[in-house]
């Protein structure tokens, strides 16, 4: 009952606000009960929190709770990395190579081309005289797209390269 009261309470208040805040609070009701969070305490050292505060201002947190959620999500990521190996993911690849090495660029572009259905896209940038720097987006499995990283690093003149992966929740063919 005390429910349907606040309800009612809160139907009273809307009559006399405009649109977009009712559309603003309409919003915010259901982020709320779609993503509902439990307040937890956790103890950690003063190093330790120490180092949460200094994470959390050099990436721009608005929170410690907002960085906590954040470093949770990128260890429930490795951690299904490591268990799902066809798990749908979004990767960049970036690679710098020598551009002189005898028919690189033309074996990257191939080996791009071979694997169309990963590779969504790719960009190309001169940054010296003798190097290359190309970051490739890349859409698929897990598995496919490690694979497909470890081929074009393995390349006789690619100097470094970095596969970022970032896990999808959809297997969307789009």
């Amino acid at each position: 009952m005390e429910e349907k009261g606040t309800i009612q309470s809160h139907q009273i208040a809307l009559r006399d606000c405009s649109i977009g805040t009712v559309a603003v609070l309409c919003e915010s009701y259901f982020h709320l009960r779609v993503h509902a969070m439990e307040r937890i305490t956790i103890t950690i050292d003063d190093d330790q929190l120490k180092s949460l505060d200094q994470h959390v201002e050099r990436h721009g947190y608005s929170s410690r709770s907002e960085a906590v959620r954040d470093i949770l999500r990128e260890a429930q990521t490795k951690e299904r990395e490591q268990t799902s190996p066809r798990m749908p993911c979004y990767a960049t690849l970036s690679c710098v190579y020598e551009h002189g090495t005898r028919d690189l660029a033309k074996r990257l572009a191939v080996a791009q081309h071979e694997q169309h259905d990963l590779s969504v896209a790719t960009l190309h940038v001169h940054i010296s005289q003798r190097e290359c720097l190309e970051v490739t987006v890349l859409k698929g499995p897990l598995s496919e797209l490690r694979a497909f990283a470890d081929g074009q690093f393995n390349q006789r003149g690619v100097r470094m390269g970095n596969l970022h992966v970032l896990a999808s929740d959809r297997n969307d063919p789009h």
